[in-house]
């Protein structure tokens, strides 16, 4: 918990929101490349994590398995 706590406080409200169980390090780089590639816009770094959310939760809804009852 301590790593969560030790992100920028934008990160973390945005993670509150988030779909995915993002690991502290993985959610750090991916806002430090959106970040940089947004010329420091913290909201268009916010929209382009939402972004790739969107894209991995498509990828995987073809591949959960579904259990038969």
């Amino acid at each position: 918990m301590v790593d969560y706590d030790q992100l920028p406080a934008e990160l973390r409200s945005w993670l509150m929101h988030a779909a995915l169980p993002w690991s502290p390090r993985s959610v750090l780089k991916s806002w430090q490349k959106s970040l940089q590639a947004n010329n420091g816009n913290a909201e268009a770094a916010k929209q382009n994590l939402t972004h790739i959310e969107r894209k991995i939760l498509k990828r995987d809804k073809f591949h959960i398995p579904i259990e038969d009852p």
